[in-house]
């Protein structure tokens, strides 16, 4: 592959700006001379070497926080599912006492009722 070919299809890659200046610095220089040298080829690899590492740290950070994501919302919804069993139990409890309440009325009233007679 020419110089000029290698350069255009460094470019197409995702690096960062920083690292495809100091490519491109390189191989502007390369293309001049109509030839690169093994310095320039190392440093060319050791660039692109940090910028695999440096996608693959973040690529490591996307994937916890991903992970964090869906340990938090796991707990949110065992929150709400505990909240919906409280509730119910909380209802269920008022039911039970607003029907002791009604006995207790109706229980009343059938006494008086009794000693009216």
């Amino acid at each position: 592959m020419k110089l000029q070919q290698f350069k255009e299809e460094i470019n197409k890659i995702n690096f960062s700006q920083d690292a495809l200046n100091v490519m491109n610095d390189i191989l502007d220089k390369a293309i001049e001379k109509k030839e690169i040298t093994d310095d320039q080829k190392n440093e060319i690899s050791e660039i692109i070497r940090l910028e695999m590492d440096s996608s693959n740290v973040l690529a490591d950070a996307l994937k916890e926080f991903s992970q964090s994501i869906k340990e938090y919302d796991d707990e949110l919804g065992k929150i709400a599912e505990d909240a919906e069993k409280n509730m119910k139990e909380i209802e269920d409890d008022f039911s039970s006492d607003v029907n002791g309440v009604i006995n207790d009325v109706q229980l009343a009233q059938t006494r008086d009722k009794l000693e009216n007679l």
